[in-house]
């Protein structure tokens, strides 16, 4: 006897705009439900019969009403959003799409090479006609071949930038959860530490990279007493979440030059609700800070292979098989 289609709800609009190549990908043992409309009411009644839904985020209530929900599975790899209390008391499994690292490490070199070249402002005064960076007249950045990078949270997107970095010769010093000395051999890394590591990486490198998922644990773990232990000459990169940092103290820090500067890609409330600069400190004025709009981890190689991700958790899910990306709920990533 053929087994029932596994139920599934696509429960945001960007996910439900994708149902035709979902269906095409899973086939007939999926049953693809969509809402009548993405309201709280709506949602909440599609999910009574749901096994499994994917979206980005959904209400508690609607969470609540899926007596039958065996998986969130999240189409995104941010998980920092979600209510981890409710998921742990309703037992309810969630998984993220970890499809953009090589995506978020690319953007996160793009940003090394524009902070330490002086790019953002050498592009800023030219569009104003002026020459004074460049050839004719201050240098406006050094050459970061072999420079020393220092990645706080080393997980897949940290992976990702070593392999992008190999062709410019970064020493690289990396801090994890727990210190891994293969691991380090395995990846070439010059160093990879623990916590308490992280005095001494901050202290040698020249750009260091922040990769930490907002948790209990790392929520403004850049305070000003870290960010004064970083050489004067040295950059901060921010590609994880901007709750890791304390926002204020990372504007005086590049306003008073405690060090170099910054390339900031996260923001503590993106996108906002209406069109407005991306913090309260005004870091736009500041011409050692490069800003990008949270846009990391968007290319449309990642969506796709996000898409990809998707469906193939799925049908591991349908087969009984052991799922990927499964967020601890008690470490909340």
């Amino acid at each position: 006897m053929t087994a029932a289609p596994t139920r599934v709800l696509l429960a945001d609009p960007q996910i439900a705009g994708r149902r035709e190549t979902l269906g095409m990908l899973l086939g007939d043992e999926f049953l693809l439900t969509v809402p009548s409309d993405f309201g709280e009411a709506a949602l909440t009644q599609a999910a009574r019969d749901a096994e499994v839904i994917v979206a980005h985020a959904v209400p508690p209530a609607v969470l609540t009403a899926a007596s039958r929900l065996r998986l969130f599975q999240l189409w995104i790899a941010g998980v920092d959003h979600l209510d981890f209390a409710l998921l742990r008391r309703l037992r309810i499994r969630v998984a993220a799409a970890h499809e953009n690292a090589r995506t978020v490490a690319e953007l996160a070199l793009a940003h090394v090479l524009a902070c330490g070249r002086g790019l953002a402002l050498g592009d800023r005064k030219l569009r104003t006609g002026d020459w004074s960076v460049g050839r004719f007249k201050a240098a406006p950045g050094s050459v970061t071949y072999g420079t020393t990078v220092g990645i706080v949270g080393y997980g897949a997107i940290g992976r990702a930038f070593v392999e992008l970095a190999r062709g410019l010769a970064y020493r690289i010093l990396a801090i994890k959860r727990h210190r891994d000395e293969h691991l380090a051999a395995r990846d070439g890394l010059a160093f990879l530490g623990g916590p308490a590591d992280l005095p001494r990486l901050l202290a040698e490198s020249n750009f260091v990279m922040v990769t930490l998922p907002k948790t209990a644990d790392t929520l403004g773990l850049f305070d000003e007493g870290k960010l004064k232990l970083m050489k004067p000459s040295a950059w901060l990169i921010v590609v994880g979440r901007m709750e890791t940092v304390d926002e204020g103290a990372l504007y005086r820090a590049c306003r008073e030059r405690w060090i170099a500067g910054a390339g900031i890609d996260v923001w503590t409330h993106t996108p906002p609700p209406e069109p407005r600069l991306p913090s309260r400190f005004p870091f736009h004025e500041l011409d050692n800070v490069v800003m990008t709009p949270h846009c990391g981890g968007w290319s449309r190689e990642a969506v796709g292979a996000q898409i990809d991700f998707v469906v193939e958790n799925l049908r591991r899910f349908r087969r009984g098989e052991p799922l990927r990306a499964l967020v601890d709920l008690e470490l909340g990533y």
